[in-house]
């Protein structure tokens, strides 16, 4: 958990924070967990049925797994590098897979080698078969728990990243040591105690700490802008980095941010916005902007300005390197800044604002896609006083706008057009849209933005009335609104299906130069006819071939298939309720961590549940049996969770949601984990052994399969929800293709595998 928690965060920095970046680091880790497990399956029976031997070869992977790991994170901040990629370019798809697959992989592999050692291991000692796979299993779920909380309650906010593996190399070095002490020599304690002193010296000399300085400055080089760096921060919610040396330049998760000082660029940005209000007294500005904007916007005879800014670190962060107008509008009495998550504020504020500005980068990820959904512009018009009017800004082209391009504006357009009676469009690079129920507000014509400017009388340096002509030609206005009106059928962007990300993907691809994301853009708006036939049809032919399987094959497929399905319906879940989650409260780091802790409980609560309900011979007997059960149950949960996630969404970020939300992942845990010592129990039944011949390479066997087949499921399930079913299909599509694939499995449960003893699996 520690190593994937730094992976996940390198790769959000080296690939500016886009959603693929997780998908692909969740798709690198799960890989090579299944490769570790099955390798691990195949390592265990070809040793035999010395202990020692087991036991030594879990040492030599995790000591070697010490020694990779620093190095990868290495590589993955230096990966531009190698990859070939220019100044400020993104990285094209398949070199992100390449990039992780090559840093990331080798790691998660040795991890998931470790998984048949151990239960191997266990299985030698006074556990036997499930229940020595079941014990290690929960274990592992409880470490996970524990990895995730520790790492973000106490390294994250205090330790860098390599002083935190530092820390975990002595514990983990010690254990290894105690490991080898009990089973080989007194040598190894003493080896593993020396190691661990080498690495608590090296912890007090700050050697860590300096590796990271010098890793982060090498990936700062990748970037090849040219900027001396100035800071670089890990707040729990971002990496903060400010560049230059005047003007400075602010990045956060590689992307840049802010430019200051740059008094002509944001005077021509924000003076203009300023006026489609005829008299904004309060002012909203979500989303920052205490670099530039907020001191523009003092410049107008406001009277009080919020300004929410959803990082508290970055604040000050930034504050040394602000031009001492910026420091000063920052402490002008009409200022009052909170540091709370946007979507939040706007949820539980009541003021109203005549100008309510939305100041956020592209919705490129989720938890950016969250501030341009039909819900919360509805929770921002509730801001608005009468007359008011909201601003909000996206990407676009300069000259036309047409297929991923033009989907990506018309959702955005037309899910405000749901919202508000009037929405304007700027024309250029960037569309400023403009909303608002009030027709004696917004305006793009430039003679009445030039009159409200001369009856405000203003003294602005930086900026002259006859910009307002050359930003808004008549012609070019007339252009834009017919082209974002054409497209009526344009899907909008919600909450339960937020579509307008995945057309931030297909940009992606399009900005790289790859062909196929000029077509990926269809796939839209033909997502929901497509996605449940093809799933079904995919399913019907996996569910016919497992059913052709003769024996001793069809045990053996029947519970791969069962756990493999469940892992894609576990991290299924679990995407759901998280982003549920966030967009109710947030990315609220720590939170959305010690929410995952709470999943990796129920994974061991209903492993150890099951296998003590069915315990001994009951689990040999009757496995294929309870996997039946189960499929069925996972099924309809998988219905049924839509419509509780719907219900408490609706109710707000309350008390509610805080509750339901851990409840249903500490639910979706029980469910699926109770599967696994199921799965175990049917594929050892499937050697024909009873429990007497069993050796602890059948167990390592079993395990390292049912553990690669589990992984395999959530590597389909990470990859599949977040970057396909979710935007394409919504949550309701997305719970319907995960029912249609446990109904898959369950029909590959129909048939009865031969006899087998009755207590093989014991």
């Amino acid at each position: 958990m520690l190593a994937q928690s730094l992976f996940l965060r390198e790769s959000l920095v080296v690939f500016f924070g886009n959603e693929l970046s997780i998908a692909a680091t969740l798709t690198a880790w799960f890989l090579g967990i299944s490769v570790g497990a099955a390798a691990g399956a195949t390592g265990t029976r070809l040793i035999g049925r010395a202990a020692d031997r087991i036991a030594t070869l879990f040492a030599a992977a995790f000591a070697l797994l010490l020694l990779l790991l620093p190095a990868s994170l290495v590589a993955l901040r230096a990966s531009r590098l190698y990859l070939g990629v220019g100044a400020g370019e993104l990285v094209p798809i398949e070199r992100v897979f390449l990039s992780l697959i090559l840093t990331v992989t080798p790691c998660s592999a040795l991890i998931g080698f470790l998984f048949p050692c151990a239960a191997a291991m266990a299985a030698s000692g006074a556990r036997e078969g499930v229940r020595a796979i079941t014990a290690v299993y929960a274990m592992e779920s409880i470490g996970s728990l524990a990895g995730g909380a520790v790492f973000t309650l106490l390294l994250l906010p205090r330790v860098s990243s390599f002083a935190s593996l530092a820390s975990f190399a002595a514990m983990a070095l010690a254990s290894v040591a105690l490991l080898l002490g009990g089973r080989t020599r007194r040598a190894a304690a003493a080896t593993g105690g020396i190691a661990c002193a080498a690495i608590i010296l090296s912890l007090l000399a700050g050697l860590p700490s300096a590796l990271d300085r010098l890793t982060v400055a090498l990936r700062w080089s990748s970037f090849r802008n040219g900027l001396a760096l100035r800071l670089s921060l890990d707040s729990p919610y971002e990496n903060i980095v400010v560049a230059g040396g005047g003007p400075f330049s602010l990045f956060t998760n590689g992307q840049i941010a802010a430019s200051f000082p740059d008094e002509y660029g944001y005077a021509a940005r924000v003076h203009p916005l300023m006026l489609e209000h005829p008299a904004p007294r309060k002012v909203l500005l979500l989303g920052g902007g205490i670099c530039g904007i907020l001191r523009e916007v003092l410049r107008h005879p406001v009277r009080q300005v919020h300004v929410v800014e959803a990082d508290p670190w970055l604040p000050g962060a930034v504050h040394s390197f602000l031009p001492p107008e910026d420091r000063r509008a920052l402490e002008d009495p009409r200022v009052t800044l909170y540091t709370v998550d946007p979507r939040r504020f706007a949820s539980s504020r009541r003021g109203k604002y005549d100008l309510v500005l939305l100041n956020f980068p592209d919705p490129s990820t989720a938890a950016l896609n969250r501030f341009y959904t039909r819900e919360f512009f509805a929770q921002s018009k509730r801001l608005l006083a009468p007359g008011g009017v909201l601003v909000t800004r996206i990407s676009s082209a300069s000259n036309y706008l047409g297929g991923a391009a033009l989907g990506f504006a018309a959702s955005i357009y037309w899910t405000l057009k749901d919202v508000f009676a009037i929405v304007l469009a700027t024309p250029g690079e960037e569309n400023i849209l403009i909303a608002s129920d009030s027709a004696g507000s917004p305006s793009l014509d430039p003679a009445l933005l030039k009159r409200r400017l001369r009856e405000r009388s203003l003294s602005l340096p930086f900026f002259y009335p006859e910009q307002i002509d050359l930003l808004l030609p008549a012609d070019r206005i007339a252009f834009q609104r017919e082209t974002l009106e054409a497209p009526r059928d344009a899907p909008r962007n919600t909450d339960s299906h937020p579509v307008t990300y995945f057309y931030g993907l297909v940009l992606w691809e399009r900005f790289t130069g790859a062909r196929r994301g000029y077509s990926l853009g269809a796939l839209v708006t033909s997502g929901r006819r497509w996605t449940l036939p093809l799933a079904f049809g995919l399913l019907s032919i996996w569910a016919a071939f497992a059913l052709s399987r003769r024996s001793p094959g069809l045990g053996r497929t029947q519970a791969i298939a069962a756990i493999t399905t469940t892992g894609f319906a576990s991290m299924a879940w679990s995407l759901l309720l998280l982003l549920t989650f966030q967009n109710l409260f947030g990315s609220l780091y720590s939170e959305v961590a010690l929410l995952v802790a709470v999943f990796m409980l129920g994974l061991a609560g209903g492993a150890v549940v099951m296998q003590r309900a069915a315990y001994g011979d009951r689990m040999g007997r009757h496995a294929r049996t309870i996997l039946l059960v189960s499929d069925a149950t996972i099924a309809l949960f998988s219905l049924v969770i839509v419509g509780w996630v719907r219900e408490f969404a609706s109710v707000g970020p309350g008390v509610i949601a805080r509750i339901a939300v851990p409840l249903l992942l500490l639910l979706s845990g029980l469910v699926a984990g109770a599967q696994f010592p199921a799965a175990s129990a049917l594929f050892l039944a499937a050697a024909g052994k009873p429990a007497a011949a069993m050796r602890s390479t059948d167990i390592g066997r079993a395990s390292g399969m049912i553990d690669a087949a589990d992984h395999v499921g959530a590597l389909l399930g990470a990859f599949l929800t977040g970057i396909v079913l979710v935007p394409l299909t919504g949550l309701a599509g997305t719970a319907c293709v995960v029912a249609l694939a446990k109904l898959a499995s369950l029909a590959t449960l129909i048939r009865r595998p031969p006899a087998m003893p009755a207590n093989a699996a014991d």
